[in-house]
């Protein structure tokens, strides 16, 4: 039967609804695309939301870890467990090549995770279209625009683009999460297409085992999407008869080589140098096993105790994503084929397993958790609006409606969101000013400074980058309750910080000049007002409570003058 003609083929109600089928047929078979944008194009792309990541990245250090990892990647020292012994290698140097060419730390902390955040979305655009149907009904255009739509959803996610602006290692754990995912996609269309006879097989392997290795060097939930994507390749294997003895052993022992860059956590503990380290990291292989292991974090292990302003932002931001995604693409799994569907169905099983393990792990600031199981669904669109597109076609008003539609959509979530984080990044500038007039109030002079929050490490930036008040001992009250940190603190001053905290004096009512700080309950304020007690008693220095908003004052206690230092509020 002669074939149709190509404007025949391209037009009209019946050309539609075969392109239509055809996208759909695509969408069960290869991942492998055909005619897809250039990569010049995707780096295009990434490129300017990487621009609006630096636009955006506060010149100081923000809130929570945000001054520990600036400190960690400047001095290259240990973060808190697991120690992220890659990202701080590779971290350092940046941060340090950044400050040498005129950044400060903090900004070029902030840099590095939006080099992160513009790789990943790089990668992610090549996923999304590696998740296009493979039919020429799609000019190169339409491939780019409709694979931008998931860069785009997330570029502009809130919850991406505080990780993208103030350092954390979330932008480099989404480098790992597509790139891997792209890695898989070759795999499984070189089985798919090669059959028994994969080229290079045994290096392939060994690589796939290395590049999981490095997800698990660099954060341990990556095992989840690791370990769903390494079912869906032993699946692949099997099919093609290549699924040997050898190759479980293969991933195993090149997995194991990524995984010795927790030697460096080792080395550091025994030679810090003058590099900052997580304060509880002891000289001894106990403690480094204990520091690369997060035995610490395991008694979050069980539970869901986010915070409120988490709580809304994943009833804002994630879930009206993540909920419809992840059904659409269990849907789209269940009636694709071959190496589609062992791919889909190996991140739709690893997105499934990290959402699980992050609604029973009690950390009050879970958000970031959800972002690889997020980017799974996101790619749910991209098949979805290919086909709506295909349908489209023949009704130009219906598909000017729809792109109009999107269009607006994604420029009020993109403008919205843009000016929420220019918001985000004044208010820390502004925060950064304050906290350092409070600073500036305390006397050069012998003091211990108590600032129970995770923000205390900015205060020692000020010491480190800035020179300043060298003779300030700042201490956070969290950390005496370390063996280390307390150990040092016995050796240097004579006596135990927490000599207070006993039966007794947990059953007297507290006295509320030593309450510092908001706790996350009132046995922990207690329990830490006993702490500010026993210092500002038995101290032979004055002890300064560093309490924003409050005024910064120093505590009453048998040594500590009567003057209070104060700070404009």
């Amino acid at each position: 039967m002669p074939s149709k003609s190509r404007s025949d083929s391209r037009s009209g109600p019946a050309g539609a609804r075969a392109r239509s089928r055809a996208a759909d047929d695509s969408m069960r078979g290869t991942l492998r695309p055909a005619g897809g944008a250039p990569r010049a194009w995707s780096a295009l792309l990434a490129s300017a939301m990487f621009a609006c990541y630096v636009a955006l990245a506060p010149h100081v250090s923000g809130d929570k870890d945000a001054s520990e990892f600036t400190l960690v990647l400047a001095t290259g020292g240990v973060l808190h467990p697991t120690g992220y012994p890659i990202f701080t290698l590779l971290g350092h140097a940046f941060v340090v090549l950044a400050h040498a060419l005129g950044a400060g730390f903090p900004f070029a902390a902030n840099l590095w995770v939006a080099c992160g955040a513009g790789v990943a979305l790089f990668l992610l655009h090549r996923l999304a279209l590696r998740v296009l149907p493979a039919s020429d009904a799609l000019s190169g255009a339409e491939r780019f625009l409709l694979a931008a739509l998931p860069v785009v959803v997330l570029g502009f996610n809130p919850v991406w683009m505080v990780e993208c602006t103030m350092v954390e290692v979330h932008s480099w754990q989404m480098v790992w999460a597509c790139g891997a995912a792209l890695v898989l996609v070759d795999l499984l269309d070189a089985l798919e297409q090669g059959g028994p006879r994969v080229p290079r097989l045994a290096w392939r392997m060994a690589g796939w085992g290395c590049l999981c290795g490095l997800g698990g060097a660099h954060h341990t939930t990556s095992v989840f999407l690791a370990g769903g994507m390494t079912l869906a390749l032993a699946v692949a294997l099997a099919r093609a008869r290549r699924l040997h003895a050898w190759v479980p052993l293969a991933w195993l022992a090149a997995g194991v080589v990524p995984l010795l860059s927790y030697a460096y956590v080792g080395y550091r503990a025994f030679h810090p140098g003058d590099a900052f380290l997580w304060p509880p990291l002891e000289p001894n292989a106990g403690s480094v096993i204990a520091h690369v292991t997060a035995s610490a974090y395991h008694m979050y292990l069980g539970r869901w105790a986010p915070g409120h302003t988490q709580l809304a932002w994943l009833r804002m931001y994630l879930l009206p994503f993540l909920l419809p995604g992840l059904a659409l693409l269990a849907f789209q799994w269940f009636g694709a084929r071959g190496a589609r569907r062992l791919a889909l169905g190996g991140l739709l099983l690893g997105a499934l397993a990290q959402i699980v393990f992050t609604f029973r792990y009690g950390v009050p600031d879970p958000d970031a958790y959800f972002l690889p199981p997020l980017v799974v669904a996101l790619l749910a669109v991209v098949p979805a609006g290919a086909g709506l597109l295909a349908r489209l076609r023949a009704n130009r008003p219906g598909l000017a409606l729809a792109t109009s539609a999107v269009v607006v959509l994604l420029g009020f979530w993109s403008v919205m969101h843009f000016r929420m984080l220019e918001v985000r990044r004044d208010a820390l500038t502004r925060a950064d000013t304050y906290f350092h007039s409070m600073w500036s109030q305390i006397p050069d002079g012998y003091a211990l400074v108590l600032w129970p929050r995770d923000e205390f490490v900015m205060l020692k930036e000020y010491q480190r980058f800035y020179g300043e008040k060298p003779n300030l001992d700042v201490q956070c009250t969290s950390m005496l309750f370390y063996a280390r940190p307390r150990a040092l603190f016995q050796e240097k001053y004579g006596f135990d910080p927490l000599a207070l905290v006993d039966r007794a004096h947990l059953a007297a009512p507290v006295r509320p000049e030593f309450l510092i700080g908001q706790q996350d309950s009132p046995e922990q304020a207690h329990q830490y007002a006993l702490v500010h007690q026993c210092l500002a008693e038995r101290s032979k220095i004055p002890v300064v409570a560093f309490d924003p908003p409050r005024p910064t004052s120093v505590l009453p206690g048998l040594a500590a003058p009567e003057s209070l230092l104060r700070a404009p509020l």
